[in-house]
């Protein structure tokens, strides 16, 4: 059932991710929060709550503190927390920290242990971004107690302490987010109020505004979070784009330049006795005449592997009929019998020197044949596709070494498609981390990962 709950908010939350609450068999007692203004603009906040889980097992609580303020003109303040200790009775306890949906949410507990009854739990943190300037005077806004509750806060209190006198006046409000309803707040001395609200609902809180002479502490303004997008497209990362853009491109372009294009183009000579065809510089636009022989003297095998780069079963085949052609081999059709018989062909072995063949139909030949004479087509078919591999390795080392290429087709091929394998998958490792990871993660499935984690917290 726990995985059906799980999948259900999983699907639920990516179409709406909206924060929401229930309630739960458990309630805050009290919540106080001393909230300490630093002549450096720094605010020290210390919070004390205590819980009564009753009888029900938990691990412990989860304390979303708001980082993120809306303003009266649509815009968003910041604020930077820096949380110093949490402990529970006295005792330091280990907590978890992540930010989801305008909070710093802090799992604590020891997700192996589980408690009950009454729980006192003390947290202390510092806050800056948190004071804003008017033309008369300075103030300090705060949500003391936060609003992402699932249970109701019995009574919760908040005193903040200046470093001089110089409050000029308070004010405190309670409820959901945005509520204008005002509790009781009491300005005790010129450097310290207190405030109370009392009974608060699920989802409600309490904030607090504390107005006070203008230059008793520095206004820090803390600028706001880069998304992920000002993340990636920074100067830099442009740059670093960039330059391995044009580099790559231009190491395409070497490559062609210097290997790609054809002969001719390049105006080069192929220096090499053992070649077994001369290239000339002609001309680009040459006129084309037909001819009515192979090139070069080619044979099948070579021309088949030139066009397509690869040294086909079809070259191999073509090689047999060519050494027919040239007296080698005698083809013979060998009738079907019976009725449901089929046709063969026999390949016999002719007595003709040999010492012209080039190495791979001399693979070939003696692969055909073996120690006999004749042959039958039908009985290749269980043995000369093994064969057929070093005829085919033979033959691309032929065109190499007549070089048409400057490497074996199949080598280069195999060696740059584990290179593309290797950049490939480090590429996509590196892509899922630079974008599947910032944006799934820090934008659309916080609040998925937030409420399972709630249920196997709790």
């Amino acid at each position: 059932m726990k995985y059906f709950i799980i999948i259900f908010l999983l699907f639920g939350f990516l179409i709406n991710p909206v924060k929401t609450f229930a309630q739960e068999n458990w309630v805050i007692n009290t919540f106080n929060s001393e909230i300490t203004l630093q002549d450096d603009g720094y605010v020290s906040i210390v919070e004390t709550i205590d819980v009564d889980f009753g009888s029900v097992q938990k691990h412990g609580i989860f304390r979303d503190i708001p980082f993120e303020y809306a303003l009266d003109n649509g815009g968003k303040r910041f604020t930077e927390i820096e949380v110093t200790s949490v402990s529970n009775s006295g005792t330091q306890i280990p907590y978890k920290e992540s930010k989801s949906g305008g909070y710093i949410r802090l799992k604590i507990g020891d997700p192996d242990q589980t408690i009950s009854g009454t729980q006192g739990y003390k947290i202390s943190y510092i806050v800056s971004g948190v004071l804003n300037s008017f033309d008369n005077h300075d103030e300090l806004y705060w949500n003391a107690t936060g609003n992402a509750w699932p249970v109701p806060i019995l009574s919760a209190t908040a005193t903040v302490t200046l470093p001089k006198e110089a409050i000029t006046q308070t004010t405190c409000f309670q409820g959901v987010l945005g509520s204008k309803k005002t509790c009781n707040s009491d300005k005790t001395e010129g450097k310290k109020a207190s405030f109370t609200a009392q009974k608060l609902g699920v989802g409600e809180g309490l904030s607090i505004v504390v107005g006070y002479e203008k230059g008793i502490a520095p206004i820090l303004e803390i600028e706001p979070p880069k998304n992920i997008f000002d993340e990636l497209f920074t100067l830099t990362n442009i740059g670093i784009f960039t330059i391995t853009t044009l580099f790559g491109l231009g190491v395409v372009f070497w490559l062609w330049w210097d290997r790609g294009r054809d002969y001719w183009h390049r105006k080069r000579y192929i220096d090499d006795p053992n070649a077994k065809h001369e290239v000339r510089p002609v001309g680009a636009h040459e006129t084309t005449v037909v001819e009515y022989s192979p090139p070069e003297n080619l044979r099948p095998a070579q021309i088949g592997t030139l066009v397509d780069e690869r040294a086909d079963t079809l070259d191999i085949t073509a090689t047999i009929v060519d050494l027919a052609t040239r007296g080698y081999i005698n083809i013979a059709e060998n009738p079907k019998k019976w009725v449901f018989g089929s046709k063969d062909y026999v390949l016999t072995k002719q007595q003709k020197d040999d010492s012209k063949l080039l190495p791979y139909e001399k693979e070939l030949f003696s692969r055909l044949f073996d120690s006999e004479d004749e042959i039958k087509i039908s009985k290749l078919k269980t043995k000369f596709y093994k064969d057929l591999k070093i005829v085919k390795k033979k033959l691309y080392k032929q065109v190499k070494t007549d070089r048409f290429f400057y490497e074996d087709p199949q080598s280069r091929r195999s060696k740059y498609l584990i290179i593309a394998v290797v950049v490939g998958s480090i590429g996509g490792v590196v892509s899922w981390i630079c974008f599947m990871f910032p944006i799934g993660i820090f934008i659309t499935l916080p609040n998925v990962k937030e409420k399972i984690g709630e249920l196997w917290y709790e």
